[in-house]
């Protein structure tokens, strides 16, 4: 499967001046630590992708900064996020591994990041992605949304990784 891009994108909201999209980078004694945070209002169908962030393939999430906030977005919506399928980089099939249908039909919050285990907590993101060595390269966090359309509503994430 060759890369397949997003529906929409996080930043692309920002132009639109619906949204805001934000990286910032946190510096003290031991790993950098880089902070990704965003919200935007979408209008989106069943099986929509949205882009939030590109994230270095070797960084490894920090579990105390993740949050995302949604909007009730209605019966039988659910929420997954992962990365996007990049043929190039070998990335296939894990557009739910950081979570897995969470239902959003109504309003709530909760970990960006529900879907990994304890014991995967310290693999670098290519090896969430499924990769068996790091390409070296960035990889496409993404949101789908599926089981119906989806209410447009403003959602809110934000996620700390590390430097390898």
């Amino acid at each position: 499967m060759a890369y397949t891009p997003p529906t929409h994108w996080a930043n692309d909201l920002v132009s639109a001046k619906t949204g805001r999209l934000q990286s910032v980078a946190l510096e003290f004694m031991g790993p950098s630590m880089r902070l990704w945070k965003g919200h935007a209002t979408i209008d989106a169908a069943q099986n929509d992708t949205i882009g939030l962030f590109e994230i270095d393939s070797s960084a490894f999430l920090a579990f105390g900064h993740s949050l995302i906030r949604w909007p009730a977005y209605g019966t039988s919506v659910t929420m997954s996020i992962g990365f996007a399928d990049d043929a190039a980089l070998g990335v296939t099939s894990k557009t739910a591994v950081l979570a897995s249908a969470v239902n959003v039909a109504a309003a709530g919050s909760g970990t960006l990041v529900p879907a990994v285990s304890i014991a995967d907590a310290k693999k670098p993101m290519w090896e969430l992605a499924g990769l068996t060595k790091d390409p070296r390269a960035k990889l496409l966090v993404i949101k789908t949304l599926a089981g119906a359309n989806p209410a447009s509503g403003e959602f809110y994430f934000e996620q700390g990784t590390f430097a390898h």
